[in-house]
């Protein structure tokens, strides 16, 4: 038998790192003891808050602007459908030093490859190669519309049911899903926890170390099953303390995101959405807690390393907003991420607050398993918080968002005390994050008037010096301060999208302050 360690990697859609804290109504038991075993990473987040970028990082320790991969990799509008060529992933590695390699449902990270090709046995795979003829889709789409409106597909129907949104032109769109009785008619059940489940049991007598990467999907509108919906109950539910941001001193996108479609919802639909996310995520919780038995059964636990970990987040109502998307909020790019390791880590049940992105993530298992990588990673090993060594670690964390199928490229740049948000397609933000911890207050506003307190205004001064527009003089030095750390980080992951053409270079400081 090998000494060394078995790897479990769950990862389920969508999971906001918020619901595995102590005080949060979601209710998480097998998450709350796990965490007790192991170690939270509490400010961890993904690079991208979209799935096909997140976990392609996740794979190759890589940032978007190196591994190639930036929105949808299934949508003809996609920059780019595969991860780069020359680009590996932390499966290939692991399958060159000896281990067996297991996945079970989601990949999404290329539409031209499956897990086969980067080393994975499948076992249970979801997606199908890219349809390559996009004709196709949309001749479905169009059918798709034509079925749900009949011959009067132009028309809105007249009234809408609870949680519906209204769509002209458009299905109509719900914020909570269809609810079910068993788990074994759940369709993540059959497609990835149970084929998973499957696999560990047939793990028992493995004489090589092996990995088994479990994935699953998730929206606040997914099918639910009914014993964890009954969980909760509507008049608990507070809304997030963000949700009466009104976005009046935010791009003009993120106000028509909340108010074309969710403003049609009652204040009991947006609680009714609230639980239905979080009864989803106790349904994670508990598919965790099965492939955590099954492990346990194997009677490999101890040397196995496990860990949990989500894609990327969702607002679930966090200033008006649903599901995820452009505006760089903490509860997009917040994830839960937690290590098990019962032979490794030393003092179970801390809680580690460093800066963890996704990519750390593949560097940590070719550190722990012994299995070098020939590329330069843009992530660090998080071994030496396993057991508590000294770790020359980052200050700040670098996210790279260059749209869904609609483009709004954005960069963040954040760290303990500012987040600043370059928005190339709109007026940039800037957040001081000890003062406002709910991000409601964006300070680099054009429209705001300058006042004593610095985070009450901007002056709006269209005559002045460049850039535009002109902050108070206390937050101009920490715009040139955090942009320069942006375009410093930019230079390590040869993210280079911005040039000097006069209508494209809107950043209000160029490359020249951060760049050596």
């Amino acid at each position: 038998m090998s000494n060394k360690p078995n790897v479990l990697i769950f990862m389920p859609d969508e999971v906001q790192a918020e619901i595995v804290r102590d005080d949060h109504p979601c209710l998480t038991p097998r998450l709350d003891a796990f965490k007790k075993e192991g170690i939270n990473f509490s400010q961890a987040y993904t690079p991208s808050p979209h799935c096909c970028p997140s976990r392609a990082t996740f794979m190759t320790g890589l940032y978007p602007s190196r591994h190639g991969v930036f929105n949808n990799v299934c949508t003809s509008t996609a920059h780019q459908k595969f991860v780069n060529p020359d680009v590996r992933c932390f499966s290939e590695d692991l399958e060159a030093v000896g281990y067996n390699l297991y996945f079970s449902g989601k990949y999404h990270i290329s539409s031209e490859e499956t897990p086969k090709d980067r080393g994975w046995k499948e076992v249970s795979l979801y997606e199908q190669p890219y349809v390559a003829d996009q004709g196709v889709l949309e001749k479905q789409f169009k059918e798709d519309v034509v079925n749900y409106y009949g011959e009067h597909r132009d028309q809105v129907p007249a009234q809408r049911c609870a949680g519906e949104m209204l769509r002209p032109g458009w299905p109509s769109w719900t914020t909570y899903g269809q609810v079910r009785e068993h788990i074994e008619d759940m369709f993540w059940y059959q497609k990835a926890v149970k084929p998973g489940i499957d696999c560990l049991k047939q793990l028992k007598n493995e004489a090589e170390p092996w990995c088994l990467y479990v994935s699953t999907d998730m929206e606040g509108n997914s099918e639910c099953l009914r014993e964890f919906l009954e969980m909760y109950k509507v008049d608990d539910v507070e809304l997030p303390p963000s949700f009466d941001d009104k976005m009046h001193d935010k791009p003009n996108i993120y106000q028509r995101m909340r108010y074309q479609n969710l403003a049609q919802l009652s204040e009991e639909e947006i609680k009714q959405s609230m639980i239905h996310y979080w009864a989803n995520c106790s349904l994670e919780d508990h598919y965790f807690g099965l492939l955590l038995d099954a492990l346990e059964a194997t009677g490999q636990a101890d040397n196995t390393i496990v860990i949990f970990v989500a894609d990327h987040g969702d607002y679930n109502f966090a200033h008006g907003m649903n599901f995820m998307g452009i505006p760089p909020f903490r509860e997009a790019y917040h994830v839960p991420a937690l290590v098990r390791w019962p032979n490794g880590i030393a003092n179970p049940g801390r809680e580690v607050d460093a800066l963890v992105s996704l990519a750390d993530f593949a560097p940590t298992l070719n550190d722990i398993c012994d299995a070098p990588s020939s590329q330069i990673m843009s992530g660090q090993s998080l071994a030496p918080f396993l057991n508590e060594s000294t770790a020359d670690w980052r200050d700040a964390l670098l996210c790279q968002c260059n749209g869904n199928e609609n483009y709004f490229t954005q960069r963040i740049i954040f760290d303990d005390h500012y987040k600043y948000v370059y928005n190339a397609f709109d007026f940039d933000e800037l957040y001081d994050l000890h003062a406002d911890p709910y991000e409601m207050t964006n300070l680099a506003h054009p429209n705001r008037m300058q006042q004593d307190d610095p985070h009450q205004g901007v002056v709006a001064d269209r005559d002045s010096y460049t850039p535009w527009p002109k902050l108070h003089p206390n937050l101009e030095p920490v715009r040139k301060e955090y942009m320069a750390k942006m375009w410093r980080q930019m230079q390590i992951e040869e993210d280079m999208f911005f040039n000097g053409f006069m209508p494209c270079a809107m950043a209000n400081y160029g490359p020249f302050v951060g760049i050596k």
